[in-house]
């Protein structure tokens, strides 16, 4: 099922080689469409190139090969999201539609990292630390806050800044810590 999916939705270069990739890897035992080990390892590196190479793919290919890396909690796709944290879709694109949107449906990128969950934290601290671009700080401190809660969250930061090399790294973090109820 997964290998008919992915299909549908990535074009050019990488569909064919998806395409080629399902065709010799779909393990034919009890259920045709049952996908090997092999396919899962091999079709997660095609969505990471359609991420490298996302200016020459349509935007729909894109979002939709990173929402198949947060469906699989690729951890081995932390990296590459985190440094696509503000991606958007195009306009009508149904992530953006209507007035409830949130940031993880605006930004397909940090919603497919609140979807790896817990192997992305490091990294999100990693970038708060030293990342300089104020929208994807700000997306990764609200991706930090959905995996952990606020809570959490001021335990991990507060750990981070205790093991900070120096005073403007800790000062970063610091500005990361939110108050939560109860706390002072």
């Amino acid at each position: 099922m997964e290998c008919r999916m992915t299909r549908l939705f990535l074009s050019g270069v990488a569909l064919a080689s998806l395409v080629a990739i399902c065709a010799n890897s779909c393990a034919w035992g009890k259920d045709k469409m049952e996908l090997s080990e092999t396919h899962r390892e091999v079709s997660t590196k095609q969505l990471l190139g359609v991420l490298r190479s996302r200016n020459q793919h349509p935007k729909s290919d894109v979002v939709r090969a990173i929402q198949l890396l947060g469906q699989r909690r690729a951890t081995n796709a932390v990296d590459a999201l985190v440094e696509i944290l503000d991606y958007e879709p195009e306009p009508g694109n149904p992530y953006v539609a209507g007035p409830l949107t949130t940031y993880v449906k605006q930004y397909p990128a940090a919603g497919a990292i609140v979807q790896i969950g817990v192997p992305a934290v490091d990294r999100l601290i990693e970038f708060l630390c030293a990342g300089d671009d104020r929208k994807r700080l700000d997306l990764a401190d609200r991706a930090l806050t959905s995996i952990l809660g606020i809570e959490n969250k001021n335990v991990y930061l507060r750990r981070a800044i205790r093991r900070a090399q120096d005073e403007h790294t800790a000062a970063r973090l610091r500005q990361f810590i939110v108050d939560a109820p109860g706390e002072e």
